[in-house]
């Protein structure tokens, strides 16, 4: 059983995934909540407990304003992985960038 402490939110939103500061991945976040987010990628090696950086991308954040947070894996299957963020940020921000967001249900 899942326990969020907040509301998840579909997404459409491009991330570069880096391991050790090494860029091994991209992908798309498919929804994103304060606390964490699921990925789809094609990145096959990730376990539980990882830590991992992401890179979100945003074509209005025009390159200069992408945000990179640390985030440890929760769980991966072969569609992509969902994370922890290690310290919550305010969702409005990323929502904004993609125009595909919208609010979804726990």
């Amino acid at each position: 059983m899942e326990h969020r402490h907040s509301n998840r939110s579909t997404a459409e939103l491009g991330i570069i995934i880096y391991r050790k500061n090494i860029r091994v991945a991209i992908g798309t976040i498919k929804n994103l909540s304060e606390e964490g987010f699921f990925a789809e990628t094609r990145l096959t090696d990730v376990i539980a407990n990882q830590p991992l950086e992401i890179e979100f991308l945003s074509a209005e954040l025009d390159g200069a304003r992408n945000r990179r947070l640390p985030a440890i894996v929760v769980h991966s299957n072969e569609d992509g992985f969902g994370a922890e963020i290690e310290h919550p940020l305010s969702t409005s921000n990323f929502y904004s960038a993609t125009p595909h967001s919208s609010a979804a249900a726990n």
